[in-house]
């Protein structure tokens, strides 16, 4: 009786710990996902950049700041 209880609360513990690793792995995954969205959201900082400065030399970007300078 007393290997039954021993054996029901060892197969808790392990479950426990399981829970506990799958915990981790979600939180490691979560960060994952957060550093790759942060990432992304540099590299589109960094597009709509290059897209204001090309937007700026270009001949008709040019005019709409002259223009808004008036």
């Amino acid at each position: 009786m007393a290997e039954l209880r021993e054996m029901a609360e060892l197969r808790e513990l392990g479950e426990l710990r399981k829970l506990g690793e799958l915990g981790k792995l979600g939180k490691l995954r979560e960060l994952t996902n957060n550093k790759r969205q942060t990432t992304n959201d540099k590299q589109q900082i960094t597009n709509n950049k290059e897209a204001f400065l090309g937007y700026v030399a270009s001949p008709k970007g040019q005019q709409a700041i002259l223009k808004s300078l008036q």
